[in-house]
């Protein structure tokens, strides 16, 4: 990573449902500027706590109020941001939200994004598109941020160096790219 100061991160979903599953959504954004992708916005409505009763999830109420801020691409422009590099039948698996995410950071008035997420499909792509050192794990967002947790496999740094890992090789070999990328 860069020697700049972390601050702006574009959640993805996972990270979102994570953080308010833990308790930590608020500590998480009273540290860091928080973006979310419209298609995010949109998904994400709650999550379920520890005995299985869904608890809802507002992010148009914490975006009306100011705590977070929502980015907009037009799907199709989105869709063929990514998959004019990446081969949609060969390439990681994605979601629409991670897609919206993705090709927002390749827009070059949001350079100074980072997205954090758990998603393998995800931080291959980031790898693929050579933007691999703007993608974090919530583990190392946490920390940076000063805060103290013990999180899922998923979320830790370890997980995000082993598909970043996974993501490099795929470049290499041309795994997940149009032939001649």
């Amino acid at each position: 990573m860069k020697t700049t100061v972390l601050k702006c991160l574009l959640l993805d979903a996972d990270v979102i449902i994570y953080l308010f599953k833990i308790g930590s959504w608020k500590a998480f954004m009273d540290r860091f500027d928080v973006f979310v992708s419209s298609t995010v916005a949109n998904e994400v409505c709650f999550y379920r706590n520890s005995i299985g009763n869904q608890i809802s999830i507002d992010l148009k109420g914490e975006y009306k109020s100011g705590k977070i801020k929502i980015l907009d691409m037009d799907a199709e422009k989105a869709y063929n941001v990514v998959y004019s590099t990446i081969n949609r039948d060969t390439g990681p698996e994605l979601h629409m939200g991670e897609i919206e995410s993705i090709a927002l950071m390749m827009e070059k008035d949001y350079s100074n994004l980072i997205l954090c997420t758990g998603d393998g499909g995800a931080i291959i792509a980031a790898c693929l598109l050579g933007i691999k050192e703007r993608i974090i794990s919530l583990e190392e967002g946490m920390t940076r941020g000063g805060m103290k947790k013990d999180i899922k496999k998923q979320f830790t740094k370890r997980w995000m160096r082993k598909w970043k890992k996974q993501g490099e090789i795929n470049l290499i070999q041309g795994i997940g790219l149009h032939k001649g990328k």
